[in-house]
């Protein structure tokens, strides 16, 4: 807390000092007065001469008490008015990092609920990125196909420093393995690009035709995990309800909990993480097995 500033006596201390020092003053001077004016034959009260004398001095007390108590009070004021900016303070940074969330969470809600765009799409991965929600060289992948293994990865692509980055969109199968890949140019719009996946899915294990909505609708999920949950970071596919893939781990965002993929005893961490009673286990299986692909097993139970 900063130190309170010395203030110079206002006009009311001034005024108190000063009368307090004349009525003193005048009082101490009339004991002296009554004192000397002793006149034989007469019979002053020893207590007229003592009562002013006390009198005087008590009033004589009362400028430095009353100054020092009036400081006093200004500085308890100095120190509630410091406590009160800090809590201000505190108001103003909270509500900053509320709307500072709340604009993020727009930027991804607009996935599916404004127009759908590649404008769109290009804009949420690209403040994901910059929130460190997701690497872009490495992507997010979304499922093409609610029932299917098809996924899009999407990538974030620095095109030049004038024409600034682009998106480019990379079909693959379950495992990463590509299929087919397209410029945000060549896709022109999420319905050419979702009339492409449909033309290069046709001849794959599992034709079919993808659903534009439950993809736009896991990105859009994907990077509110993310937001939500910074053990989920950076993201490179999540799998609802309760597991996220990101570069280092499979996570946990409700529960806090992390197996990092360069662990040796991955197996029976597997086993051991099988056996809590808060886990989703479709969700746990589909997460450990793209990462058991992706990032594959070294150590002693490999």
């Amino acid at each position: 807390m900063t130190n309170s500033v010395a203030h110079p006596p206002s006009s009311r201390e001034r005024l108190v000092i000063g009368g307090a020092a004349a009525l003193g003053l005048l009082l101490v001077g009339a004991s002296w007065l009554v004192h000397g004016l002793q006149i034989p034959g007469t019979s002053w009260p020893d207590w007229v001469e003592s009562l002013l004398l006390n009198l005087g001095s008590a009033v004589l007390l009362v400028a430095p008490i009353e100054v020092f108590s009036a400081r006093l009070r200004r500085q308890i004021d100095d120190v509630r008015s410091e406590v009160r900016g800090l809590a201000g303070l505190d108001e103003r940074v909270s509500a900053a990092i509320t709307a500072d969330r709340a604009a993020l969470q727009a930027v991804f809600d607009d996935v599916v609920t404004a127009a759908p765009s590649l404008r769109t799409v290009r804009r949420a991965l690209r403040t994901a990125a910059n929130e460190g929600l997701l690497d872009a060289a490495v992507g997010l992948r979304v499922r093409v196909h609610p029932a299917a293994g098809t996924r899009l990865r999407l990538r974030l692509v620095r095109r030049t420093l004038w024409l600034g980055w682009a998106v480019h969109f990379t079909l693959e199968n379950l495992y990463g393995e590509p299929i087919a890949t397209w410029t945000e140019r060549q896709a022109r719009s999420l319905e050419h690009l979702f009339t492409k996946i449909a033309h290069a899915v046709r001849n794959t294990d599992v034709p079919l035709v993808p659903v534009p909505s439950a993809t736009l609708r896991h990105l859009s999920e994907s990077l509110l995990y993310a937001l939500k949950y910074p053990i989920a970071r950076p993201m490179i596919e999540f799998f609802e309800p309760q597991w996220a893939l990101t570069t280092h781990s499979i996570a946990s965002g409700q529960e806090d909990y992390e197996v990092v993929h360069n662990r040796p005893d991955r197996i029976s961490m597997y086993r051991h993480v099988l056996e809590k009673e808060w886990i989703d286990r479709d969700s746990y299986n589909a997460a450990y097995d793209t990462a058991d692909y992706f990032y594959p097993r070294h150590g002693r139970d490999a």
